[in-house]
């Protein structure tokens, strides 16, 4: 009897714990267990319903076959596009826009009970309203200003995009202007019109250059004038004091002072005549 009764119960206990190790494998296998991820959010739904808050990171269950669970990046993603739009003078432009956006994460039940998925946020929310506020926007400018104030359409740009966003748990955090591209015809056009400024600027320098240059020259002549005259009467100046000043005493005090000391040889005489004679000098002895 208690033979019998233990070979039941070991056999009972068998019978169970593969019964247990069974439902765990069913269990694993259905994906009834399943994780999300930092950096996502789930949303867990019955019969494709939204039955819950928002799931957050971690380890959770969810009833075989009638539940599953969308994933939802909550981080800082990039959507980029490539725009065309008609500026205030019809010219058409190209650019590529660059729009960094991230889910709130506190809301994701909520954006995926109105929108759906991700990929319904972007293709049929904020795709639009980035092509709708370059298209808004690149109608204030004419073309060649639009990179000069590159910035200024950008920053209104990114405000629209904000504005036609708020509605929803998404958060705009940066948009970039790659580049603009005009058609072939006014890229040349541009190119001319910049080419035929440069030779313009060219030609007024060259001109002010002449000016500044006969400018520098009569001014130059002017002052060259002024100091011949200066100098001419400085000069005069000096010749009329001089003239002033001299005397039969100063005529003879500079000649002795030139005077070197010998009697001359000879001396002219009046003969009374036609002529002058010339007389020996007598050498007088110390």
């Amino acid at each position: 009897m208690n033979n019998r009764l233990s070979g039941f119960k070991g056999g009972n206990f068998t019978t169970v714990a593969i019964g247990v190790a069974v439902a765990l494998a069913f269990v694993a296998g259905s994906g009834a267990f399943y994780t999300v991820d930092a950096g996502q959010r789930g949303v867990l739904l019955t019969w494709g319903k939204v039955t819950s808050d928002t799931v957050q990171p971690g380890l959770h269950f969810k009833l075989p076959f009638a539940q599953t669970v969308e994933k939802v990046n909550v981080r800082v993603m990039k959507y980029e596009s490539k725009e065309t739009a008609a500026t205030v003078d019809l010219q058409d432009v190209a650019t590529v826009m660059t729009v960094n956006y991230s889910i709130d994460p506190d809301h994701v039940d909520a954006l995926y009970r109105t929108v759906g998925s991700e990929e319904n946020l972007v293709h049929k929310l904020l795709a639009p309203v980035v092509s709708n506020s370059l298209k808004a926007v690149t109608a204030e400018y004419k073309a060649e200003t639009l990179v000069e104030f590159r910035n200024e359409v950008r920053r209104k740009a990114q405000q629209q995009i904000v504005e036609g966003m708020k509605a929803y748990p998404v958060t705009i955090t940066d948009m970039n202007l790659t580049n603009f591209t005009f058609s072939g015809d006014y890229a040349r056009a541009i190119e001319a019109k910049q080419v035929a400024q440069q030779k313009a600027l060219q030609a007024k320098y060259e001109l002010e250059k002449v000016e500044t240059d006969a400018q520098q020259d009569i001014v130059r002549a002017k002052a060259q004038s002024e100091a011949t005259i200066i100098a001419a009467k400085a000069e005069a100046e000096a010749l009329r004091l001089k003239q002033k000043e001299v005397t039969p005493e100063l005529i003879m005090l500079d000649a002795v002072g030139k005077w070197d000391g010998k009697l001359p040889e000879t001396m002219l005489s009046d003969t009374g005549g036609s002529g002058n004679a010339i007389l020996p000098m007598f050498k007088v002895g110390r």
